[in-house]
């Protein structure tokens, strides 16, 4: 039987950890190579953790991009952050997914853009700005 590690996960899945993150290969993957980052402390959303673990995920993803471009001969990478609690998602933690990508290989994340009124997008942009006005402020 497989030794289980930090939250669950088969120790022979995990492909990264250090004192703050694991990064692994999730059972239930959406391509060959499907690599989840996540924080040791389980948190909802970034939001949540110091800046420097944010920094650490972040990194250990970029790092997980990289190793599947030169180990899978991965063409691209999606990198999908599950921020939040989401309606109707079974699993309501923080991670960041990296997806493999090659031509033709069946992914469809294709969304309608919305067509706003000036002033929605005026209302939007005001709000966002207010509030990134903050970022790098402790």
């Amino acid at each position: 039987m497989a030794e289980a590690s930090v939250q669950g996960v088969q120790q022979e899945r995990i492909v990264y950890e250090d004192a703050v993150a694991l990064a692994f290969l999730p059972e239930q993957s959406a391509a060959v190579g499907h690599v989840r980052v996540v924080p040791k402390k389980r948190v909802q959303s970034l939001e949540e953790l110091d800046d420097d673990v944010v920094i650490q995920l972040f990194y250990i993803a970029s790092y997980a991009a990289s190793s599947v471009f030169e180990a899978l001969g991965a063409q691209g990478t999606n990198i999908i952050v599950h921020n939040g609690k989401i309606q109707g998602k079974k699993e309501e933690f923080l991670s960041i997914d990296v997806l493999p990508r090659k031509e033709d290989d069946g992914f469809d994340f294709k969304w309608e853009p919305q067509q706003l009124k000036p002033e929605e997008m005026d209302g939007a942009q005001k709000s966002i700005k207010d509030k990134a006005d903050y970022i790098g402020v402790k």
